[in-house]
C-alpha cells in the first residue's frame, strides 16, 4: 500500500463540483430570476427614441419587471424558461422654433408577455398623460419607433439567455456570454447512437404473434379548441409545456417527437381546429 498522501493520482477519488447531480442527469432547475431583472434593467436603461432639435424623447426608468426566468436541466440537456411582464417609463419633449419647450409628456410602455411563445409578436400596451395637442406626435413616436427599440431590447436578452444555456453555467450567479461572467466551457460533442439499446429485444406489433389492441385515450381540456390545435402543432409551445425538447412537423406525415426524443411518432390526420391524429 502507498503511503498517506504519496499515492498514484489515477487512484485518488476527488470531488465533483456536479458530485450532486452528475452531468445534469437528473430534472434540475436554477432559478435566474433576479439576474434576468437586472440584465433586462440594463438593457433597457437610458433607450433615446428623439434627439434633434425638434424635440426629445426617452427611456426614464424600468418600472417594474415581473415572473420567472429558470435554466432548466434533464439527462444532460439544458433550456430557459421564461415569462415576464415589463413595464418602463417614458418622458418626451418636442420645441419650438426658438428651441423651447413646447409641450411636453410622459407615460408607460409594458410588454406584457416575454416569452418563448411570444417572440414573434411581443404585444405591448402604451400610457400617456395627454393627447392634446402636439403631444399625440410624442405618443405615436413612443408606439412605433421607442416600441421597437424595447423590443429589440428583449430580445438581445433573449439572445444572451439562449447562449448561457448552450455554454452552460459556471454557477447560478454567473451572467451570460459576452456580459463579462464566467461560464462553463461547452461540452464536446457526442456522436449519435448507433441504435436503441432495446432494439435487439422488443418486437413490433407487426411481427409479433401475441394478441394486440388498440389503444386509445380522450383527454378533455377546458380551454378555446384553436388554442389546443395550435400548441399541438406548435413545436415551441410543446417544449414549454413539457420542459423538455420537441420537434412537430404541422402536416400530415410529418414527424413527431417529444421529451428529448424519448415519444417519436408520425401524424396522420390533422383537421383544423378540430382533430389531430398521430401514432408512435
Amino acid at each position: 500500500m502507498a503511503e498517506f498522501g504519496k499515492g498514484d493520482a489515477r487512484w485518488i477519488v476527488k470531488e465533483r463540483a456536479d458530485g450532486h447531480n452528475v452531468n445534469s442527469w437528473h430534472w434540475e432547475a436554477k432559478d435566474q430570476t433576479e439576474w434576468a431583472k437586472k440584465r433586462l434593467s440594463e438593457l433597457l436603461a437610458d433607450i433615446v427614441v428623439l434627439d434633434d432639435a425638434t424635440g426629445s424623447c426617452k427611456l426614464v426608468k424600468v418600472d417594474s419587471i415581473s415572473g420567472e426566468v429558470s435554466l432548466q436541466s434533464r439527462k444532460n440537456r439544458r433550456f430557459a424558461l421564461y415569462e415576464l411582464d415589463i413595464t418602463v417609463k417614458w418622458e418626451g419633449q418636442l420645441f419650438d422654433a426658438e428651441g423651447k419647450t413646447d409641450v411636453e409628456t410622459k407615460g408607460t410602455l409594458r410588454i406584457e408577455d416575454l416569452s418563448e411563445e411570444t417572440l414573434d409578436g411581443l404585444p405591448t400596451e402604451l400610457t400617456c398623460d395627454s393627447t392634446a395637442g402636439r403631444r399625440q406626435e410624442l405618443k405615436e413616436l413612443m408606439r412605433t419607433k421607442g416600441a421597437d427599440l424595447v423590443k429589440k431590447a428583449c430580445l438581445d436578452f433573449v439572445k444572451e439567455l439562449k447562449a448561457a444555456v448552450a455554454n452552460g453555467l459556471a454557477s447560478d450567479d454567473a451572467a451570460v456570454a459576452g456580459t463579462g461572467a464566467a461560464v462553463a466551457p461547452a461540452a464536446p460533442p457526442q456522436p449519435p447512437p448507433a441504435a436503441r439499446t432495446n432494439a435487439t429485444y422488443v418486437t413490433s406489433s407487426a411481427d409479433s404473434t401475441a394478441d394486440t389492441a388498440k389503444l386509445e385515450v380522450d383527454y378533455s381540456f377546458p380551454l378555446n379548441p384553436h388554442f389546443v390545435y395550435e400548441s399541438l402543432i406548435d413545436t415551441n409551445r410543446m417544449r414549454a409545456a413539457t420542459a423538455a425538447d420537441a420537434l412537430i412537423e404541422p402536416r400530415v406525415g410529418g414527424v413527431i417527437k417529444l421529451f428529448n426524443g424519448s415519444v417519436e411518432g408520425e401524424i396522420v390526420e390533422l383537421v383544423r381546429y378540430s382533430s389531430y391524429y398521430y401514432f408512435s
